[in-house]
């Protein structure tokens, strides 16, 4: 659809970039109807999109892209699949040239749920493609002003194109645009201290390369580590201050994203904001993924000075709103910032369809929805801290990915996929749950990386854990378990699955682990300290209190399919179905005469036979 000269719409989504453009097909598959338009000033093919730090998927950024925006079977033929992470540290700094020079974590099997590993080039412009052909307007071009109205006045964007300068308004105006922070420039939302976000002091270095040699990183596959591929995993490489990630993006040509964070407490920016100053590093740190590079042909190369940062708030009373990268990133470690923008795409449309239908909830949405992605946000940003200290420690750093994934896997998942995020009344309990263990002073996680700390300073060797394992915590646990059957029996409506019994679950093994911890660091005595009581006291209420929730949902759904549209499939074969025992007559087409009359010399042969 062309743009007129000036034009109004429903939303205005400044961005295509990842965040804009799932942002405008969602409204439009759950909103259809509104008018929007879309502006960036890049044009639509693959060559003329950004490159951008970061391609890996996680459980949820999957499920919102596969269940949210209905791209499955696009995801399967266009881009990789993903095996989970892999965690990689070298036995001593001095020899780091093959796999065997590293201790490892592996991914043992393949996911319970389907991931893939992005080319953003590539999906931002198929992507924006589709939304262009759902009705979508483009507007090619820059955004030079913005002005923001109070209420529900409408709100200008000034776009400067080839074609000259025009006024575009609307009465929702979306900040998709990334660092250009359009919005929170304007209204100083934009919050960038250190002090406030964790202590982070990061940046990123990164390129992508070419038709690689994949031996250079496994000769042949691991037949004894499990069935999941590890090309096709997301790969981390440790360092004291650093982490590189090496991730596959296209199938054919091999091509790899290489990249690395780096706290700048330890190394500064200058040393490794160049092509050739990186390539130096890793060669003397990681020698293997140096060599991997130099077996293929670098495409490009990227450095950004800062990664992280914040917002004041994502979803404001005057209409206006910030998603992506220009509301929040903090570190691609675990691929949160595509979580966060899920999320966020989701309380946005859905307050702005609210509000276009004349809701008398609307705003009460607004006001929970921006709750949730703020509490979010802050408790993803705290995942991060300390991470200095420990990325380059295998012991310590396997611990902390073992107790986060038993939060992601028994908590942030479940509640994801039954769309929990979405019922208010379970804000409220988030926000409980992780004030009380990611946010207070001296919460659940500080005290757990500060004993992760102690254990570093002591020297103390308090072992590895692999969190695809089973046989390193009592019951046969892992903290990939699911505990809800969600998966096999469809809960996939909001509100089916149960997400209390994963919460109840990951209590009880949060506290197990903290104990284990604990009795690694002072012996059993170390277990009757008060802030070992403290914390094993708190996991203790939420199990009551969540083993309560669990059966008032089990008595709320009592009766209830768990899925109802697979529940009417089946009364509906059981009403309707009968066996035929017949087949229609069929009969062969007759071909054209010069060919019916054309047989190959072996044919005449078996015939005359």
């Amino acid at each position: 659809m062309k743009p007129k000269a000036s034009e109004t719409f429903d939303v205005l989504i400044m961005g295509a970039g990842f965040a804009g453009i799932c942002q405008a097909r969602h409204l439009m598959m759950k909103a259809p109807g509104l008018k929007v338009g879309l502006i960036d000033p890049k044009g639509t093919e693959v060559s003329e999109r950004d490159f951008k730090v970061g391609e890996s998927l996680v459980e949820i950024s999957a499920m919102f892209l596969y269940r949210e925006l209905d791209l499955q079977d696009y995801l399967i033929e266009n881009h990789p699949p993903k095996y989970g992470l892999n965690f990689h540290w070298p036995k001593t700094s001095e020899k780091t040239e093959t796999i065997e020079d590293y201790y490892h974590v592996w991914t043992n099997g393949s996911p319970h749920l389907p991931s893939y590993q992005l080319n953003r080039a590539k999906f931002e412009a198929d992507v924006l493609q589709m939304c262009i052909d759902m009705g979508v307007v483009y507007l090619q071009g820059k955004v030079t002003d913005i002005e923001l109205t109070p209420g529900d006045a409408l709100s200008r964007a000034t776009v400067k194109s080839e074609e000259g300068t025009h006024d575009y308004h609307a009465r929702h105006l979306i900040d998709a645009a990334g660092r250009k922070f359009l919005i929170g420039r304007k209204v100083d939302n934009l919050v960038t201290d250190p002090d406030k976000l964790a202590g982070l002091r990061t940046g990123s270095s990164w390129l992508r390369v070419d038709n690689v040699d994949r031996k250079i990183f496994q000769k042949e596959r691991d037949e004894i580590n499990g069935s999941a591929s590890h090309y096709y995993g997301t790969n981390h490489w440790f360092g004291h201050g650093h982490w590189v990630w090496m991730i596959p993006i296209e199938k054919e040509s091999r091509m790899l994203s290489i990249g690395m964070v780096h706290h700048k407490e330890i190394i500064d920016g200058k040393s490794v904001n160049s092509k050739a100053k990186f390539l130096s590093f890793l060669k003397a740190n990681h020698r293997l993924v140096y060599d991997l590079i130099e077996s293929g042909e670098v495409k490009d190369f990227k450095y950004l000075p800062r990664i992280a940062h914040g917002s004041k708030q994502m979803l404001s009373e005057d209409q206006w709103y910030v998603i992506g990268e220009s509301a929040n990133m903090f570190d691609p470690f675990y691929s949160t910032g595509l979580v966060l923008a899920a999320h966020n795409i989701e309380g946005v449309t859905e307050v702005i369809r609210a509000k276009m239908a004349g809701e008398p909830e609307a705003e009460s949405k607004r006001i929970d929805y921006n709750r949730f992605i703020m509490r979010a946000s802050e408790t993803y940003c705290n995942v991060y801290r300390d991470h200095a200290k420990h990325l380059g420690d295998a012991n310590a750093m396997s611990w902390r990915t073992f107790m986060e994934s038993i939060f992601w896997f028994g908590f942030l998942v479940p509640a994801y996929t039954g769309k929990w995020h979405m019922e208010r009344d379970f804000i409220d309990q988030f926000v409980k749950i992780t004030d009380q263990f990611f946010l207070r002073e001296n919460s659940f996680i500080q005290s757990f990386y500060n004993e992760l700390s102690k254990a570093q300073r002591s020297g103390k060797n308090i072992g590895m854990l692999n969190y695809t394992r089973t046989n390193q915590m009592p019951f046969g646990y892992n903290p990939l378990k699911l505990w809800d059957n969600f998966r096999e029996n469809s809960k996939y409506e909001r509100r089916r699955l149960n997400v209390f019994v994963g919460i109840k679950k990951s209590m009880f093994y949060l506290g197990l682990l903290y104990a284990k911890l604990r009795i690694k660091n002072s012996g059993y005595l170390g277990l009757l300290k008060p802030e070992t009581l403290r914390h094993l006291g708190s996991a203790a209420r939420w199990m009551i209190f969540t083993s309560m929730g669990e059966l008032a949902h089990k008595i709320e759904m009592r009766g209830v399919p768990c899925n109802s549209k697979l529940s009417r499939q089946d009364k509906e074969q059981m009403e309707t179905y009968r066996f035929e025992g017949q087949l229609m007559p069929w009969e062969v087409e007759s071909l054209p005469k010069d060919q019916t009359s054309q047989k190959t010399d072996r044919e005449k042969e078996l015939s005359a036979v």
